[in-house]
């Protein structure tokens, strides 16, 4: 039975560097491509920990996509029994909407590099800890939300307020990619910018997020490996 169960919503939008982080603590995965079908029975009781990725579909979309719904009840239940979970960019704002947070569409896309700042709550928490006050993340979300009732706010940006939260003891939602990768980025990159026709937003420049990965990387890669190999020894903690 695998250890940590991964919710995929979008073929283009895999578990990137998670999988390698989580072999590290010797667990085992699974993923659930959600974009072909539900799966079987899920094995909550089971489970160690849970991922929710990213994906182009609202948090409100449940009526399109009807698995959204189970992840909902899923994150509730797991928020319940104490199970990490982390929810990433669309896994982070279902996890505000499951823990009665609004979801809705910001007034600016934020994609590309960013900043975000660490909020005081961060140092005594078992994922953020120690880490700087500023740190860099890649982004690619419209939507965000407001922070659910009794979460702990741990992040913060400029654009975009909410980048990162605890619910309960160890349930996480991130608004940024810390899973990315270089692959991931440049397909992104090749791929996504086309399909975008959000009026209000000045054009997306693929070469000049490009370019910059080159000094970006290497920051981003010391902040969220460090936060998820640290979600990853939660994970193994309750498995043990």
């Amino acid at each position: 039975m695998p250890d940590v169960l991964i919710f995929q919503h979008a073929p283009d939008v895999p578990a990137g560097s998670l999988v390698e982080i989580f072999k590290r603590d010797d667990l085992s995965t699974q993923t659930y491509r959600l974009f072909e079908n539900q799966g079987n029975q899920i094995p909550l009781e089971q489970a160690c920990g849970l991922v929710f990725l990213g994906g182009p579909m609202s948090a409100n979309d449940a009526a399109e996509h009807p698995f959204l719904a189970t992840e909902l009840n899923l994150m509730c239940s797991a928020v319940d029994r104490g199970i990490p979970l982390l929810g990433i960019c669309l896994g982070a704002q279902m996890l505000a909407k499951a823990m009665g947070g609004r979801v809705y569409p910001h007034t600016v896309r934020e994609i590309g590099w960013s900043e975000i700042d660490l909020l005081p709550a961060a140092q005594e928490d078992a994922i953020f800890n120690g880490r700087s006050v500023r740190e860099t993340v890649f982004q690619w979300h419209g939507d965000t939300f407001d922070m659910p009732p009794g979460a702990v706010q741990l992040a913060s940006g400029t654009q975009c307020r909410n980048q990162a939260y605890r619910v309960g003891r160890s349930a996480y939602g991130v608004q940024f990619h810390a899973e990315m990768t270089p692959e991931i980025m440049h397909q992104w990159l090749a791929e996504k910018p086309a399909k975008i026709t959000d009026r209000l937003m000045a054009p997306i420049d693929p070469a000049k997020i490009a370019a910059a990965a080159v000094d970006r990387f290497p920051a981003m890669n010391d902040f969220s490996q460090a936060i998820l190999s640290r979600f990853a020894g939660l994970c193994a903690g309750r498995r043990s």
